[in-house]
């Protein structure tokens, strides 16, 4: 599995502690997340690190990658 398949799996997983957690504490938690960057074979330098520039040619992709994050979210916050 890719980093990025690892993180879509365990994201359900990660919620549900964290709701669980809420549920025993008397203050609310907050949940930041980010995709942060775009996939390596997106960006100039094909690393996820060191930086590099998002390629032109998959400016829709990376914007279907985003989408599709975002309904992750949508659909593990439920």
């Amino acid at each position: 599995l890719s980093v990025i398949n690892i993180i879509i799996f365990s994201f359900p997983f990660i919620v549900a502690v964290l709701l669980i957690s809420e549920a025993l504490v008397i203050t609310p938690l907050k949940i930041f997340a980010s995709p942060w960057s775009p996939p390596k074979i997106y960006k100039s330098n094909n690393s996820r690190t060191h930086g590099g520039k998002l390629l032109e040619e998959h400016y829709e992709d990376y914007a279907k990658y985003l989408v599709n994050y975002l309904l992750m979210m949508k659909k593990c916050i439920k």
